[in-house]
């Protein structure tokens, strides 16, 4: 059955390989070619060792086929990215052993399994816009960090090269959605994004019960203002600011509606707000609220431009 993954990527035998070949990317990833090699680095103790015999592996671009080992010499993109998820950088990930389990309640990922060292994983993603490759790096960056997963921040580039791994135990989505999400390299700065001024909420004449109104129709009509990672943990400060501890099932209600919402991710970044009061007051989840739409009451449009 032919999926996603069959497409042709470049190969290089070594890691000095100056022109590569071109090989199937379903079959780099679940045959059975490097079963052996792979074997030597996972069992081998010694450290020097191990990373001597990784760095002897073959390798190959999940993103495409390239006429040289570099990322101008793209000739053709596969409509795939590649992240990688280490366990060094999860480490309050709970069974992080598990992860596939996880990752398979992910609608894009196209596959997953285990590095060369087999002490993290790698993911295959389809992207919409591949002249946008990095772009949709960036969005993912943010959405698997709202998902309480952190993915490493160097495999952006296109013409990213990994080492051929073995994993007979991989997850397999062929009906994997295409990511079509993507986030500016600079974006720029606009009110969503500039900092807020910090604790004048006297001055919106906003009320709890004002609050709660447009929580109420978001909540009713399962809207997600949350969608930026900056923006929701701007949200969550801005309820903690003004609620206290009680914003706390607040951020939940509006947090509830994002594809990945985390519960203990959650409350996790709302403790974070708490315990530091980050500069961002009510005036924030106004705005948000009324970017998405969610405006319900005149008061709410004579917020200062001093304030957002």
């Amino acid at each position: 059955m032919k999926t996603t993954l069959n497409v042709d990527v470049s190969f290089y035998g070594t890691l000095t390989t100056k022109n590569p070949v071109i090989r199937d990317l379903f079959d780099l990833l679940t045959g059975k070619h490097f079963a052996e090699s792979i074997a030597a680095v996972r069992e081998e103790p010694d450290p020097k060792k191990q990373n001597a015999f990784k760095k002897a592996l073959p390798m190959f671009t999940p993103s495409g086929v390239f006429s040289s080992a570099n990322d101008k010499s793209l000739s053709k993109h596969s409509g795939l990215i590649c992240i990688d998820i280490d366990k060094k950088d999860n480490p309050d990930v709970e069974n992080f052993d598990a992860m596939k389990e996880l990752i398979s309640q992910v609608p894009y990922v196209a596959y997953c399994g285990l590095s060369a060292r087999g002490e993290g994983y790698f993911c295959i993603i389809p992207i919409k816009f591949t002249e946008k490759h990095k772009q949709h790096f960036n969005s993912l960056l943010m959405d698997f960090a709202r998902c309480g997963i952190t993915i490493d921040k160097g495999c952006g580039n296109v013409g990213r090269k990994r080492f051929v791994s073995d994993d007979q135990e991989y997850y397999h989505n062929s009906n994997a959605e295409v990511y079509d999400r993507y986030v500016s390299d600079a974006r720029p700065a606009t009110r969503s994004q500039a900092p807020l001024l910090s604790f004048k909420d006297k001055d919106t004449h906003v009320t709890p019960v004002m609050v709660d109104e447009l929580i109420a129709i978001i909540e009713e009509k399962g809207i997600d203002i949350t969608k930026d990672y900056d923006d929701w943990f701007a949200i969550g400060c801005a309820l903690a600011n003004y609620f206290g501890d009680d914003g706390r099932e607040r951020f939940h209600t509006v947090s509830q509606f994002y594809p990945g919402y985390s519960p203990n991710l959650t409350d996790k970044k709302f403790d974070d707000a708490l315990k530091k009061r980050y500069n961002h007051n009510i005036a924030t989840f106004l705005h948000h609220a009324k970017r998405c739409g969610v405006t319900a009451i005149a008061d709410f449009r004579d917020i200062p431009d001093d304030l957002i």
